[in-house]
């Protein structure tokens, strides 16, 4: 969907579908092994983790990561809070 908007964003789903793919057949081979469905759903959990990962780390290298919540500011609220009620 990225490519269509012409955003470098990456998505995760799109980021676990190339994914899927790409192990899927690179392991191809295992597949006459074990059962197809047995190798489908590992590669999917795998795909979905190794995605995440990937695009945590896309965003990391960006700059556009999210911002930690400001612990600091919350306390603050929580003694003002305290020092209200006695």
């Amino acid at each position: 969907m990225s490519e269509l908007i012409g955003t470098t964003k990456i998505s995760k789903k799109e980021t676990r579908k190339v994914v899927f793919k790409k192990l899927s057949s690179a392991l191809g081979d295992y597949r006459g092994q074990l059962k197809d469905k047995k190798v489908a759903r590992n590669l999917k959990k795998f795909s979905k983790v190794l995605a995440d990962n990937i695009v945590r780390s896309a965003r990391k290298q960006s700059g556009k990561a999210k911002a930690p919540k400001n612990t600091l500011a919350e306390s603050e609220q929580v003694e003002r809070k305290l020092q209200a009620t006695n």
